[in-house]
């Protein structure tokens, strides 16, 4: 039985961060292709991971016997592949995803590397499409409010659909796996008080900022159809809201002598800087490099160095287990 439409995962309000990655392999698996494919995520603080989860998107033909094997870190996921949802790709084709809780195989063996090994040892080709890797970290500095759907939804050219939310988030960021057939083709996302239309061509992520309170997404195919496939497809919906006091750090560079810069950086942010990395790279080469312990909010930091013409200053700083940087080019 053919499922068309995308099914909460997981939605809360946790004191932390949230990571998505998402890569879109295009590869076919079978007997004439190669049967395995693997690929890394990688994730810092591992002994932080509240939730994670796996998805697999796939392209197939017949869904009778699939017959797969999938590896997280070397330990092999114990339950039998099914699909979840399976939605329509063209005339005889299904796309179709499931969906692995590997919170207990990073609990168990916690690692900065995740590596996800995909053996398909069943008879017709298909083509993996999707993989998306999401983690749920502890931060004491942080509070998210989430909503992750994940699913197979297929929309006719001019169709539209409305996805509800388990609850209200404010002024969300959204982002979207998704597969656009054509240039000429778009996806329009609707929500609180803002839309957003998503344009490419094959399986890609795209985000956007909403406005507003929002409960519900509204999603809308926008174009005639004159291509094959037909269908835009949805592969998964991740919306989310971070709050916490963050640095925002702003570089300028000015040439006080031959072969001197002067450096100066402004904290334009709610938080203070630490351990803040001014590196100068010339052809590939680094001419200088400085650490500031702290710059503070509101605080200014100034620094000289050696420089060559055409380098570039880079000010690198972290934020809630993000590496950040601003980047001034010299002539």
């Amino acid at each position: 039985m053919q499922v068309n439409s995308m099914l909460p995962v997981y939605s809360d309000d946790i004191r932390g961060v949230v990571y998505y990655n998402n890569v879109f392999p295009n590869v076919n698996l079978g007997q004439a292709s190669g049967t395995r494919f693997s690929t890394t995520f990688g994730v810092e603080n591992p002994s932080r991971v509240h939730r994670a989860f796996l998805e697999l998107g796939l392209v197939v033909s017949d869904m009778s016997r699939l017959g797969f094997i999938v590896l997280f870190n070397k330990v092999t996921v114990t339950r039998e592949f099914k699909p979840a949802a399976c939605a329509s790709l063209g005339d005889d084709r299904k796309f179709c995803k499931v969906v692995y809780d590997a919170t207990p195989i990073i609990a168990s063996k916690p690692s900065n590397s995740c590596r996800v090994e995909v053996e398909y040892r069943g008879m017709r080709e298909v083509t993996l499409a999707h993989l998306g890797f999401l983690v749920l970290q502890e931060h004491p500095d942080a509070t998210t409010r989430l909503a992750y759907l994940s699913g197979a939804l297929s929309l006719e050219p001019s169709a539209s659909t409305s996805v509800a939310l388990p609850g209200p988030i404010d002024s969300p960021e959204v982002r979207v796996a998704s597969f656009i057939p054509h240039s000429s083709a778009a996806l329009r996302l609707t929500a609180g008080g803002s839309s957003a239309t998503l344009r490419g061509h094959g399986f890609n992520e795209h985000t956007v900022r909403m406005s507003g309170s929002v409960d519900a997404i509204s999603i809308e195919h926008v174009g005639d159809g004159r291509y094959y496939p037909r269908e835009v497809l949805l592969s998964s919906i991740l919306v989310h809201a971070t709050n916490a006091p963050q640095p925002v750090l702003e570089a300028s560079a000015t040439i006080i002598a031959q072969g001197r810069v002067r450096v100066d950086i402004t904290n334009k942010g709610s938080a203070p800087a630490r351990n803040v990395i001014v590196v100068v790279l010339h052809k590939g080469m680094v001419l200088a490099r400085r650490i500031i312990e702290s710059i503070e909010e509101k605080g200014q930091a100034t620094l000289e160095l050696p420089v060559e013409p055409g380098s570039t200053v880079r000010v690198i700083w972290r934020h809630l287990d993000r590496t950040l940087f601003r980047e001034v080019k010299l002539r």
